[in-house]
């Protein structure tokens, strides 16, 4: 039978294993709380980085949306641009016919007249030299009082313009990221 030395020593080794045990328990327990607190870590950056994600998505939709409206507007610029270039190459073009058929009948009507002029001349030289008075006259009447012109044959009529744009400032900004990088362990 085992003395009470013996029980004695045996409920010593089993005090100092109930100590390791103790001991190893606290360090599991305090492990399984640094494992927690780096998970609750981890997901407050997942919060805070999907939140951040989000504001930049709107930002971005703000701002494409504000592209769309410019192009928009831009296309209706083009549109007035070319409406009014197509008026301008008309009026060019209704020119230059105008120009090539009426620049002939002037030369030879300027051709007849200086003819009649000198016919007329040759035959009443008196009524050349009233002419020619009276023509000096007329001219520092002119100078003097000029008369009244005539209405331009083309008034211009423009196109139809797009409003101009409001300036708009998109103030939404994507706030910064609340937590710094942090070191990775290469472990």
């Amino acid at each position: 039978m085992a003395s009470a030395q013996d029980i004695l020593n045996a409920i010593n080794a089993s005090n100092g294993k109930l100590d390791q045990l103790h001991t190893d328990l606290l360090a599991g327990t305090n492990a399984t709380k640094a494992v927690r607190d780096a998970v609750l870590d981890t997901e407050a950056h997942l919060d805070a980085g999907f939140t951040v994600l989000a504001q930049g998505q709107a930002v971005l939709a703000a701002l494409q949306d504000r592209t769309n409206t410019v192009l928009s507007h831009l296309s209706a610029q083009a549109d007035t641009m070319i409406c009014l270039l197509d008026s301008i190459a008309r009026n060019t073009c209704a020119l230059r016919n105008d120009s090539a058929l009426q620049t002939p009948a002037l030369e030879r009507m300027r051709a007849d007249l200086d003819a009649l002029v000198f016919l007329y001349s040759t035959v009443n030289p008196g009524s050349a030299l009233e002419w020619e008075r009276s023509t000096a006259v007329a001219a520092r009447m002119d100078a003097c009082c000029p008369p009244q012109q005539p209405e331009p044959p083309c008034r211009f009529t423009g196109c139809e313009a797009p409003e101009r744009l409001p300036e708009h400032d998109v103030d939404a900004k994507v706030p910064a990221y609340p937590y710094p990088p942090r070191d990775r362990d290469p472990r």
